[in-house]
């Protein structure tokens, strides 16, 4: 059984609306074209042709019926000779005298006067009836147009139908409605069809991401407030001071990282990024500076670089970062100038299993266990996930990519190319 997608008020507005407006044009159209028609027979086919036309048969029967007006046997003859060969009834008038062929005719087409009397013609009544036939005919032919045409307005209405049901439902929050194109159809309506879908599959890909980085930040974030409320029961029992206040420095710095991975996301997502040219020699160094590492570390040759200055600085951290926490320490941070700019994080640690290198740029992949994931951690913090897949995405934004691979004689390096400025 055929699956049928519930209609929304929308669509059915729609489709009424568009069909009625599509039937009342074809109806339009068929008194327009019918009416066409009998202007241009009128102009071209009637009109002052049609009354010379007549005046000539006026002037014919005048003539004919002199000669003959004072033999009445004569006179008769012509009038029933004429009646037969033109189809149509006839009425002789003469004082008194009335000689009617076929039906009296009461509303005369053509009448002429001939000396002391005069002779009218009526088309015959199978005429009339002819004539009445070809307009009802012609009518009913204009209604059985329009009709079909109801069905076409459907036909046509139908696809607009779909496409404001499909806005309707994802207006309504079902992220999971798409409309149903065949692939062998490439009209406008099912390009447009295709498009909505692409954007209803984009926008839910989007907001489901959103949905399972907010449960896991706020998951990963009571870590650290049930950490700092323990901290703060301690001081208040006497505890050392200094060490307490590092602790909560340490959960403050933790917690800072959660929100500027949410925030960058988020800055991404609504597509915030504005690239400026900077010093990239300057910024590897303020994200060391920021994420507390010597900058001794930074193997750097001069070169500039086209970058949103937020999101390179969230990069770079995350790039330290992650050699802080899985590399087994940051070994030196490099920017390389070879027609893109590269900044790369190299570290000591395991490297990578096989596979991995891809795998460590996808969302929460930091989140698994280090058996799974192939790296080990540095500390106890937890970990987002989010790090490399940030960075991924603020590569691709600028025009860059993000890559990782291991070292000869071990460990990693996990890099961000960007274009130069």
């Amino acid at each position: 059984m055929r699956h049928r997608r519930p209609r929304t008020r929308i669509g059915w507005y729609m489709r009424a609306r568009l069909r009625r407006r599509i039937f009342v044009w074809f109806g339009l159209t068929i008194a327009l074209t019918f009416a066409a028609i009998f202007g241009t027979m009128h102009l071209f086919g009637g009109g002052n042709e049609w009354r010379r036309e007549l005046e000539r048969a006026r002037a014919l029967m005048t003539h004919s019926f002199e000669r003959v007006w004072e033999r009445p046997d004569e006179r008769d003859a012509l009038a029933r000779m004429i009646a037969r060969d033109l189809d149509a009834d006839l009425t002789i008038r003469d004082g008194a005298s009335v000689l009617v062929v076929g039906r009296p005719c009461d509303k005369p087409v053509l009448t002429a006067q001939v000396k002391t009397g005069a002779v009218a013609i009526c088309p015959a009544r199978t005429r009339q009836r002819a004539g009445l036939r070809l307009f009802l005919a012609l009518g009913a032919a204009g209604v059985v147009l329009w009709a079909i045409s109801g069905r076409f307005a459907r036909r046509l209405a139908q696809p607009f139908d779909q496409l404001a049901s499909l806005a309707g439902e994802l207006g309504s929050g079902n992220l999971a409605a798409r409309m149903q194109v065949p692939k062998w159809r490439h009209d406008d309506v099912a390009i447009l069809g295709r498009a909505l879908n692409d954007m209803a599959a984009r926008i839910e890909k989007m907001v489901a991401d959103q949905r399972e980085l907010l449960a896991a930040v706020s998951h990963e974030i009571r870590t650290p407030l049930a950490r700092m409320r323990i901290l703060t029961e301690l001081g208040r029992d006497g505890g050392d001071a200094r060490k307490t206040f590092d602790e909560l420095d340490r959960e403050v710095i933790e917690i800072d990282s959660l929100v500027s991975e949410l925030l960058a996301s988020a800055r991404l997502d609504f597509a915030a990024a504005k690239p400026i040219e900077l010093d990239a020699v300057d910024s590897a160094r303020r994200a060391l500076e920021r994420s507390s590492v010597d900058v001794a570390k930074l193997d750097a040759s001069e070169a500039r670089v086209k970058a949103d200055p937020t999101l390179l600085l969230r990069a770079l951290a995350n790039l330290i970062d992650n050699a802080q926490r899985h590399g087994g320490g940051l070994e030196r941070l490099r920017v390389v100038d070879d027609g893109w700019v590269r900044f790369e994080a190299l570290d000591r640690g395991p490297g990578f299993k096989p596979g991995d290198e891809t795998k460590v740029f996808e969302s929460f992949y930091g989140m698994d266990p280090p058996e799974r994931s192939g790296r080990s951690s540095g500390d106890d913090k937890p970990s987002l996930g989010l790090g490399l897949a940030l960075v991924k995405r603020i590569a691709e934004v600028h025009g860059g990519k993000a890559y990782a691979r291991n070292r000869e004689g071990g460990g990693a390096v996990v890099g961000l190319e960007l274009p130069r400025a």
